[in-house]
């Protein structure tokens, strides 16, 4: 079990490296945004499901000010980050969230997209010609 944590956490700083050299960390998640962006996902649900789990809110805490990174990194042709525009919205609370048609680095709320925060793995996707959305796996206890 040590050599799995070791070797993830040996994979996650070498991809953190690779970023480092040839991209830039752009702004994270604001600690005043977390509760908007959950309350924006999740509607009347959003007190049942998560504010009123403090385990439950404290891992969406976690993921959106420590998991969640944007790199501004420009995109070269051949790359393997999938693209954020085919993951779908997660709608089960809220039927009318839609895709942003502008990227604002500042109100972009992860939370509305489909994507598996809550993995062991490393997920990138690419936002637009010049960010990628980068998600740090879960730390194994």
């Amino acid at each position: 079990m040590r050599t799995c944590s070791f070797l993830i956490i040996a994979l996650c700083f070498c991809v953190t490296s690779t970023f480092a050299q040839n991209t830039k960390e752009a702004p994270k998640v604001k600690p005043n945004q977390v509760d908007n962006f959950i309350k924006e996902v999740y509607q009347e649900q959003a007190n049942t499901i998560v504010f009123s789990d403090p385990i439950r809110y404290k891992g969406f805490k976690d993921l959106l000010l420590n998991r969640i990174s944007f790199y501004k990194l420009n995109y070269k042709q051949g790359e393997d980050f999938a693209n954020l525009s085919t993951v779908p919205l997660f709608k089960t609370y809220n039927k009318n969230i839609i895709r942003n048609n502008m990227f604002n680095i500042n109100k972009f709320n992860p939370l509305k997209y489909d994507i598996n925060f809550f993995s062991n793995e490393l997920i990138r996707y690419r936002i637009n010609q010049q960010y990628i959305l980068v998600i740090t796996p879960q730390k194994t206890r």
